[in-house]
Parts: structure tokens; sequence; C-alpha cells
């Protein structure tokens, strides 16, 4: 039973050879900030290492536009690359983009710069997203998902899949935090059974809960 949860957990987190390259890539960066981040700004395969090339897992028949929104803790740089797809490439696809600031991106690690990742029919709008899980690592190999907060509640927790079982949100401690603040953890064997995200957060009274649609379908083939 070890052995065969353990080969789904490897052939899952399988790198595509193929690379997409970027349609288009806006990105700033400022020393001065002045304002904080949204409230969801990362859900990404848990990593420390240093940024070198985005990563994006992919489900089968992906025919809608790509679209990574990038923030670094301090609030200075922020990216979207946008991509078309075409359908043939699944599973985690290198994403490449030529970056003005390639030299800032290398100060940032996998827990100081988020990406949220999403398909849907533009990447500008405010329509419908199928929300995807990034990674900075070409090794993608741990089964942890970490989303990035910025939330000034008291209390925040996460759980998948409708599931009941939740995973409260820490502080991030030691970081000049602007755009996010807390981290929550998810332990995850298998991201193509990934079909949604439930936040819930707490003050003195509960705030509206928050939900995200990923585009994974329970893939199992």
């Amino acid at each position: 039973m070890i052995l065969r949860f353990l080969l789904m957990l490897f052939l899952s987190f399988q790198v595509n050879a193929e690379v997409l390259i970027a349609d288009l890539l806006s990105e700033s960066y400022s020393e001065k900030v002045k304002v904080s981040g949204m409230l969801i700004s990362g859900i990404q395969i848990s990593s420390v290492n240093p940024i070198k090339d985005l990563y994006v897992y992919l489900p089968k028949n992906s025919s809608l536009m790509l679209c990574s929104e990038l923030t670094s803790i301090d609030g200075r740089y922020k990216g979207l690359v946008e991509k078309k797809l075409d359908s043939l490439l699944s599973g985690f696809v290198r994403v490449s983009f030529d970056s003005k600031y390639e030299g800032v991106l290398s100060s940032y690690n996998g827990k100081t710069l988020a990406a949220i990742s999403y398909l849907g029919d533009e990447c500008r709008g405010r329509g419908k997203r199928q929300y995807l899980v990034s990674s900075w690592s070409d090794q993608p190999h741990d089964s942890k998902v970490v989303v990035l907060l910025r939330s000034s509640a008291r209390k925040d927790k996460v759980a998948v899949n409708n599931s009941d079982e939740y995973s409260k949100c820490k502080t991030i401690r030691d970081e000049y935090t602007v755009s996010f603040d807390k981290y929550c953890l998810i332990s995850v064997g298998d991201i193509r059974w990934l079909t949604s995200l439930h936040l819930q957060r707490k003050n003195l009274q509960p705030i509206k809960d928050k939900y995200l649609k990923f585009a994974y379908t329970n893939e199992k083939s």
C-alpha cells in the first residue's frame, strides 16, 4: 500500500519536458511600497529554494488563458505572466518568461515570492477563474501545498475538497511582510484530486468565507 502511494505521488509530480513561452509579461518593481496585497497571493508547492523557473500544474485539455500573478512578500515586485494554451500539455510544465528584473527575482525564494495561477478567458478581467498549483522548483516532489495570505483576522484556517479537516494558518516571522503575512500548509497526496479550497477567517465575529475552485477534476489517469 505504501509503495503504491509513493508511486502515485511520483507519477503525479513528473515535470513535462516541454516549455511554455509566455505570450506577455507585465511587471513592475518599486522601492516605495504604499499598497498592501490581496487576500490570497499564492497557491504553490511548499519550498524555500531560490527562485529559478516557474512551473504550473496543468490539467488535461487546457485551452484557456494561463495567468500567473507574481508578488514579492515585501510588495516591491509584481508581475503577470500570460499564455494562451493549446490543450496539448498537462502535468507540471515550465513557464518561461524573460524578466527585466532577473537580478531582483534571484534574491527571493519559494517562501518570499508568491505565485497564484489560474485558467480563464482573460487575465485582466473579473471573469471566472479556475485555480492551479504553482511551483518554483523543477523537482516539485513535496506533497504539501502552501497558501499565502494577507489577513488581519485573528484566526485563519483552510481546507480542501469540502473536507472538515482544517489547517491553521501561521504568521510569517523574520520577513518584511507587505503583500502577504501568513501561510497555511495543506497536505496533498495528489494534486489531480484537488477540486476546491475553503478559507475561514475569524475576528471577534466570523468573516465571510472565501471559496476557490481548482481546474482539476479528480484526474486519475
